[in-house]
């Protein structure tokens, strides 16, 4: 059996709005004895043209996914701040996915 989950991480202001948001997604072959994850992949979505993508990169470990991004903000061509945020997907043998 095959189950696919996505996790979001979405970043926002002081004011509640929207920056940016990846995105790790993975498929997960699953039965009662094994559990291994066949692909993963992240996405990344800016919202603010002051934050942009620094990196992107994602791992499988037998029943587990990462996926880890790195962004900057810039502002008038200034470097303000990197944020570097890892999402974690795990399947069960049951198929549950968190």
């Amino acid at each position: 059996k095959t189950v696919e989950e996505s996790k979001y991480l979405r970043y926002y202001d002081q004011n509640g709005v929207l920056l940016w948001e990846a995105t790790l997604t993975a498929e997960f072959a699953y039965s009662s004895k094994q559990v291994r994850c066949e692909n993963a992949r992240l996405t990344f979505v800016s919202l603010d043209r002051d934050w942009t993508l620094i990196s992107r990169q994602t791992e499988k470990a037998g029943d587990t996914a990462l996926g880890t991004v790195s962004v900057k903000q810039t502002k008038l061509g200034v470097p303000l701040q990197t944020i570097t945020r890892t999402l974690t997907l795990t399947c069960g043998s049951n198929g549950n996915v968190r």
